[in-house]
């Protein structure tokens, strides 16, 4: 489980120390979903204070459950690769 904090979220204009960690986190989620075998791909049941996060991110979000969003397989190289540049 990866508990998000909206309120620490790097805001245009502003130098934080915390920029990047999210994205970090996740692609090190999308490592360990290789590792057991899922192919990279992940479900994400987000806070609404985060959903912007992941909509920035590119993940899809699902149209019929609102704060539910996944990384497919075939993205999931795609995301690791920009965020861990």
């Amino acid at each position: 489980m990866l508990e998000t904090a909206p309120a620490l979220r790097f805001r245009s204009g502003s130098v934080s120390p915390l920029r990047g960690v999210g994205r970090v986190l996740l692609a090190r989620l999308v490592v360990e979903s290789y590792n057991q075998s899922a192919g990279g791909g992940l479900y994400i049941v987000a806070r609404p204070a985060a959903n912007g996060f992941y909509d920035a991110l590119g993940l899809l979000a699902s149209p019929k459950s609102p704060g539910i969003y996944r990384l497919r397989e075939p993205e999931a190289d795609a995301f690791f690769e920009k965020a861990t540049l």
